[in-house]
């Protein structure tokens, strides 16, 4: 990475972790501990990979991102706002407000760009292996449509996550289907809600993922962007197995209670968020963005999406001519028509069941 593509990659990190510390202080409640210390990874998924466009969010070839930590919204909605969806900056002020487009968990239909509903830890592995299935029913149902129809289904999770149950479930099914475009990043902080990882959670994730079958990536320095960028690329190439980068990073980084579940759950002080943007560099009112950091997502989120859909929407054109009977399919699919997907039954009339009862009862008396 260049010196000043360097220098712009920090100042957008260091955007994307004040303005959702700006976020939490506005609602005096959130989760900074967590999203401060995944936010280069944030940067590195948004910034080098996913594929989306904000001007078509419901676009059904995009690339799919599913928060399982869903407590870490504020970091979820900094990096949609940044990168052009309709989460405008007043919106970013109404951080956990009732009614409000962000919401304490990610809430599907309600803020443009979330793919998921966050629910209990560990849900979103299970929705995210869900996409990932889905994705290959597709391709796999359609005459000739990997040609233009294809995506990558992207989740992130803490430890937290990887202590529930349904995290295996999830995680074992999606290595024995070999779901090689689902890419799981885990962001081991070793912090809980109350104290250290350590108090309840002493297995190795790395082995439990290969015995799943599953790629394991690990990531030392969770601020290292290249690292996490060349990883996400790498896990792009497996052509059987899904992915599981770890990444190794510090909660709360840069307050003064960086490394202490202290920054988890609870807003940092007025003193602690001073601290933690003179940390970063960061000398900017609340709330403000230099204009240098809407143009980095301009120019690489915003750009690639916009081409990507323009050049699917002209194969997907002509594959429709081609094949107009599984183009109707497929769109009604897409509409969640399911009037010719229904199984069929007989209708039964009432003295039907009362002749057929009767029948029945006279029967086992004989």
């Amino acid at each position: 990475m260049s010196e000043t593509k360097q220098s712009s990659c920090e100042m957008s990190i260091a955007a994307i972790r004040c303005l959702l510390l700006d976020e939490i202080e506005q609602a005096k409640s959130g989760h900074p501990g967590m999203a401060l210390d995944v936010a280069p990874a944030f940067y590195a998924l948004y910034h080098d990979h996913l594929i989306a466009d904000p001007a078509h969010p419901l676009w059904e070839n995009r690339d799919r991102f599913v928060l399982s930590s869903g407590h870490n919204s504020a970091l979820l909605y900094a990096v949609l706002h940044l990168a052009g969806y309709e989460v405008t900056m007043d919106d970013l002020k109404q951080f956990r407000q009732l009614h409000s487009k962000t919401p304490g968990h990610p809430e599907w239909g309600v803020t443009a760009g979330v793919d998921a509903t966050a629910g209990p830890l560990g849900q979103g592995i299970g929705q995210a292996v869900g996409m990932a299935m889905a994705e290959e029913k597709i391709r796999a149902a359609y005459p000739d449509i990997s040609s233009f129809y294809g995506h990558y289904t992207f989740c992130l999770c803490g430890d937290g996550c990887l202590e529930e149950g349904i995290s295996q479930e999830a995680i074992s099914l999606a290595g024995h289907l070999q779901l090689n475009k689902l890419i799981l990043i885990y962001d081991e902080n070793t912090s809980t809600l109350d104290g250290p990882t350590s108090n309840s959670l002493t297995e190795n994730e790395d082995l439990r993922f290969k015995a799943a079958g599953w790629n394991v990536i690990d990531i030392d320095d969770g601020n290292d962007v290249s690292a996490i960028s060349n990883a996400i690329q790498e896990a792009k190439k497996s052509s059987s197995r899904p992915t599981m980068i770890h990444l190794h990073t510090i909660i709360g980084y840069g307050s003064e209670n960086a490394g202490s579940h202290k920054t988890h759950g609870a807003p940092l002080s007025a003193e602690d968020t001073a601290h933690t943007k003179a940390f970063y560099h960061y000398d900017y009112p609340a709330f403000t963005v230099p204009e240098e950091v809407y143009a980095d997502f301009r120019d690489s989120f915003g750009k690639r999406g916009k081409e990507a859909f323009e050049r699917y929407a002209a194969q997907k054109a002509k594959w429709e001519a081609k094949h107009p009977d599984a183009a109707k399919d497929f769109q009604r699919a897409l509409q969640r028509d399911w009037r010719d997907y229904a199984v069929k039954t007989p209708e039964i009339k009432t003295e039907d069941i009362l002749i057929a009862s009767l029948v029945a009862i006279f029967t086992d008396g004989v």
